[in-house]
């Protein structure tokens, strides 16, 4: 029993072991077979949305832009040109531009230093009581001399008669200018008496100082200051009014500075020349005007006189007007100024864009191409399509984009 047992035991253990095998094979293969199904799946699905996706692209957005160079010739006028306050329009057969004239008046009043001078020199004077203390009557002299304490000349200023005992009060004045002869009150004795007994006698005593000594330099109004400060302020005032009238000027505006016409209205001064002061004022008026005309008329007057000169089939390219000038002459009286005119520009050959759109549209772009390059009056062209894998230009106009090359 215990030998069957065993047997069945074994072999029941073989008879297991096979199936486990083939499962596991059977589940390996199926796992590849639904990779490789997926693979597929995904590759397809990309390729039918990318060429889904360029055909939307191209039936949608398909694009062309065609650049158009025309034939084009150089032109240049020189003219002489008018500008004038007296016209409000462009006049082409008399080559006449307007003008705005400007006016500004400025006036002022101003303080100028005096730079002359004069020497200012006064002689001390004052009183000098003389004394007469003998018997007799003294007669001085005009022009008797006085010195002080401290030796200052003065001299007396007429003949003088002084009575015995007594005094008289003379009006003296210092012999020389300076302030160092304003002394105050002295003793005085008479020199022309030295060496007799009379210079003891007779003498003098002042009892208030002496005054009015000076000797300096004054400051004095000249003829040459007041010119100077009238035109510095005439100049100044003209400056003034010329920057109020150049800030005006803003593009595309134009004032020629040859245009500016200045006149004094006023101009003067309240003193005289030789008025001892060391400043005075100075007055002045003045008027400028000047005319102010837009640079864009001398391009449109280029423009006009151009255009009777260009062929049949052409036209002018107006932005390609370089136009320049000079002054020539201003006329003040008239509110007129000339100019010697100088412009270049360029005249190009027409074409008919609507028909050329026509001509091109829904073509391959090689064909395209020989049909513009058969147009006399294209120097040169370019044909641009979008995406970048499409060969023909659209049969819609509305996705032709067509570019005039003028510059």
């Amino acid at each position: 029993m215990e030998s069957s047992k065993r047997k069945f035991t074994d072999i029941h253990r073989k008879r297991k072991d096979p199936p486990e095998k083939k499962e596991r094979v059977s589940v390996s293969k199926r796992k590849r077979n639904v990779r490789i199904s997926l693979a597929r799946s995904v590759f397809v699905g990309v390729f039918i949305l990318a060429f889904g996706t360029a055909g939307t692209l191209h039936f949608f957005f398909a694009r062309a832009a065609v650049s158009l160079w025309p034939v084009t010739r150089s032109l240049a006028v020189q003219e002489s040109v008018k500008v004038s306050g007296n016209v409000q329009a462009i006049d082409a057969l008399q080559k006449i531009i307007p003008a705005k004239v400007l006016r500004q008046e400025k006036s002022a009043t101003k303080l100028y230093p005096a730079t002359g001078s004069i020497a200012k020199e006064s002689k001390a004077a004052g009183t000098i009581r003389v004394f007469n203390n003998q018997t007799r009557t003294q007669i001085l002299v005009a022009s008797t001399r006085f010195i002080s304490e401290d030796g200052k000349l003065f001299r007396s200023g007429s003949r003088i008669s002084i009575p015995a005992g007594g005094y008289l009060d003379v009006s003296v004045s210092a012999a020389e200018t300076g302030e160092e002869y304003n002394i105050g009150p002295s003793n005085f004795s008479l020199p022309g008496l030295a060496g007799s007994p009379l210079y003891t006698l007779i003498y003098g005593k002042s009892l208030q100082a002496m005054s009015g000594g000076a000797k300096s330099e004054t400051s004095v109004v000249t003829e040459s200051d007041l010119r100077e400060a009238q035109s510095s302020l005439e100049q100044d005032l003209i400056k003034l009014a010329q920057a109020d009238i150049l800030k005006r000027a803003i593009p595309p505006f134009v004032i020629e500075e040859k245009s500016f016409e200045i006149k004094v209205i006023d101009s003067f001064s309240s003193v005289k020349a030789g008025a001892e002061l060391a400043q005075f004022n100075a007055t002045a008026k003045v008027s400028v005007s000047a005319l102010m005309f837009q640079s864009g008329d001398l391009d449109s007057l280029v423009f006009q006189i151009a255009e009777k000169r260009i062929s049949e089939g052409e036209r002018i390219h107006e932005k390609s007007i370089q136009a320049s000038y000079k002054v020539k002459a201003f006329h003040p009286e008239t509110q007129a100024m000339d100019l010697d005119l100088a412009a270049s520009l360029n005249a190009y050959q027409d074409s008919d864009l609507d028909e050329i759109m026509s001509s091109i549209r829904g073509l391959k772009k090689s064909r395209a191409e020989g049909i513009l390059q058969s147009v006399s009056s294209l120097a040169r062209f370019q044909v641009d399509l979008w995406p970048f894998w499409t060969r023909s230009v659209p049969k819609d106009t509305e996705n032709i984009q067509l570019n005039l090359m003028l510059d």
